[in-house]
């Protein structure tokens, strides 16, 4: 259902506000609707307030899908003549291993047709790190063992979407981009709910503590001494106070779905707020550290292009396109069973 929805919105050709393209805003209206909030149907005039930002959203995803480089070729040959490659991964075993014990390879390639072309096009996930270590140097004709260089990694490799073309695993990016913006707007919901029950609990406790402390008043405690020790009644009214005039800025109840729209609006209307992609590179010698500033560099240093994609509230991704040959896969089993013999299972 996703992937139809994605190939109907991001299929080809930019969104636009021509009448051809209403019923497809129409239908990514409907999917903002329901990965959010549902009720949002039961107000009037709620399809219009959301076309805006759902065209814009729409253009956004779009632009994104479009500005990818063109997919890495990662075959055993390419290791040794492109050094993303070899850049991205420690060896070729290395490679391949990632790329057979993807769940999401192994899915696809149970599909239909899936085999025809003899390839498969994907989307590669990395986290990108860099730390600081003291390494040998080669200066001049001398090695200087104490000098601080940074190490550049790419880990937990992540293969995604994988698809029969370039075009397919774009629109299912430009879709999975769509579906984090609705997944924004979802979590703003969610984090002013979460502060209404917490000021309610807060409000229920303050009550508690105001009611023990007037029964101790009325009781034989008042007799006793240490009445320094007892909880200042004048303090907790002036927190309940304060809460009820917190919870009651809050949202109210028969406001909550118009503030809910409003998220889901602005979220949408604003993307670039909420994702961030963008190009970005690293010069690096072929030991994996960053080049000297000074170009005096011992090694070969190669320029190695990738995209940064943020997302609020995640952690930030590293990643690029990449196409693969079917003989690049092996056996998922095969390498699931040497893991658990290299751990002793």
């Amino acid at each position: 259902m996703l992937r139809l929805l994605a190939k109907a919105i991001f299929g080809t050709g930019a969104p636009s506000r021509d009448d051809p393209w209403a019923p497809i805003i129409e239908a990514a209206i409907e999917k903002a609707v329901d990965g959010t909030d549902p009720r949002l149907r039961a107000l009037y005039g709620y399809k219009g307030r959301l076309r805006e930002p759902v065209t814009r959203a729409a253009h956004f995803a779009h632009e994104l899908g479009e500005q990818l480089d063109p997919p890495v070729e990662m075959a055993r040959e390419s290791f040794l003549s492109d050094p993303r490659p070899r850049t991205f991964f420690s060896s070729v075993e290395r490679m391949q291993e990632v790329f057979s014990t993807s769940q999401e390879v192994q899915e696809y390639l149970r599909e239909p047709g899936s085999r025809l072309s003899g390839r498969v096009h994907a989307a590669l996930a990395m986290d990108l790190s860099e730390r600081e270590v003291v390494a040998p140097t080669l200066r001049g004709d001398r090695v200087q063992h104490d000098v601080k260089r940074t190490l550049v990694s790419f880990d937990e490799h992540r293969v995604v979407l994988p698809a029969e073309d370039e075009a397919r695993v774009r629109r299912l990016l430009k879709e999975r981009a769509f579906t984090s913006l609705i997944a924004c707007a979802l979590a703003r919901m969610t984090e002013r709910r979460d502060q209404k029950e917490a000021l309610q609990r807060r409000r229920g406790l303050l009550r508690a503590k105001l009611r023990a402390v007037e029964s101790a008043r009325c009781g034989l405690d008042a007799l006793s001494r240490g009445d320094g020790n007892r909880p200042d009644s004048g303090a907790l009214e002036r927190l309940l106070e304060e809460t009820e005039r917190e919870l009651r800025d809050a949202t109210a109840d028969d406001d909550v779905l118009e503030r809910n729209l409003d998220d889901l609006c602005d979220t949408l209307a604003r993307p670039e707020a909420f994702i961030e992609m963008s190009a970005d590179s690293r010069a690096i010698t072929r030991s994996g550290y960053l080049a000297r500033e000074d170009g005096q560099d011992e090694e070969a240093v190669d320029v190695v292009r990738f995209t940064q994609v943020r997302v609020s509230g995640r952690a930030p991704v590293t990643g690029t396109l990449v196409c693969f040959p079917l003989d690049l896969i092996g056996s998922r089993d095969a390498y699931q069973d040497k893991m658990r013999r290299a751990l002793g299972t």
